[in-house]
């Protein structure tokens, strides 16, 4: 029996090194609360009981793997320690449903009677036996973190040999708290949304009209891109959808250059603002490439020389 849980650790060990990633945690177990059914083979009454209290139980570990890609999945061996003994192998699945909360599930076989300063010869070997658990992470960054949680696990049923006399059937159950120290590599966070153009001028023509006075009177100056194509669809479209709204006096500057698609700064709006008789002047930018880029509008009241509104627009995210 030494030398199969030493193969089975090897196996794991190696599948982790070649798989994506490495899983393992260590701790103890705090028992709360245990629950006892006993059946006689028509010598003594049936028992059951209930025992309630609050110490150490056993010491385990996980060994496995994962995550796969992107979901938060993990393999693994379990093993659990207690009283010089061996009583359970088990093979558990980890999921993490958000980055901070572990729910496991483990089923295998319990083997109490290896104990090798007392083994048991009257208990029949193995039988099965099941564990749910559900734990905080507190590892928030990194690949490591300590585990606090709740674990129910459950032996339906170990038959103990008393012949020619009885067979006792023993089923119990627990409920424990424990603590481990956890090592994971986390899964791949998702791609960033893909950077929808037409969605971000939707939204920042909404809030511009939100944000300003009814009745302002505004002028988009300019919006900047590395595509010249793309600053001019933005700041036509941006325009179009501020005149449908009807409530902003939009004036339209085309014939004096504007808008224009270089980089304006602040101080460069605001007199260009003022000489053409505006409330409020727009400038933005269209920075990064792909999936991340950002779509940056400015509001300038050209009376106060103040920024009045700020809005950037990433994937399809309001920052």
């Amino acid at each position: 029996m030494k030398k199969l849980v030493l193969v089975i650790i090897f196996l794991i060990v190696s599948l982790s090194v070649s798989a994506q990633g490495f899983y393992f945690d260590i701790g103890t177990n705090f028992l709360i609360a245990e629950w006892y059914s006993k059946t006689y083979d028509g010598y003594y009454d049936d028992e059951q009981s209930v025992h309630t209290g609050f110490y150490p139980t056993y010491f385990g570990l996980n060994i496995g793997f994962g995550p796969f890609g992107r979901i938060p999945v993990y393999t693994a061996v379990e093993l659990n320690i207690n009283n010089y003994s061996l009583p359970y192998i088990g093979f558990a699945g980890i999921f993490y449903p958000v980055s901070m909360v572990q729910l496991g599930f483990s089923a295998g076989i319990s083997i109490k009677n290896i104990n090798f300063f007392n083994p048991d010869p009257f208990i029949e070997n193995p039988v099965f036996a099941w564990s749910v658990s559900a734990a905080l992470d507190t590892g928030r960054t990194g690949n490591s973190g300590i585990l606090v949680g709740l674990r129910f696990s459950s032996l339906p049923k170990r038959v103990y040999s008393y012949q020619p006399f009885y067979n006792l059937t023993v089923s119990n159950s627990d409920l424990s708290i424990f603590v481990k120290y956890t090592f994971r590599k986390r899964a791949s966070p998702p791609p960033p949304p893909p950077f929808d153009i037409n969605r971000a001028i939707v939204r920042a023509s909404r809030d511009i009209i939100n944000q300003l006075p009814e009745n302002s009177r505004i002028a988009i100056l300019g919006i900047f891109s590395d595509d010249s194509s793309v600053a001019a669809f933005t700041a036509n479209e941006l325009q179009s959808q501020l005149i449908s709204s009807g409530k902003l006096t939009v004036a339209d500057y085309s014939g004096q250059g504007y808008p224009v698609f270089t980089e304006i700064t602040d101080t460069s709006a605001f007199i260009t603002g003022k000489s053409l008789g505006t409330d409020i002047v727009i400038t933005g930018s269209i920075t990064g490439t792909g999936a991340n880029q950002r779509l940056n509008i400015k509001a300038l009241d050209t009376r106060t020389e103040q920024l009045i509104f700020r809005s950037f627009y990433e994937g399809n995210a309001l920052y």
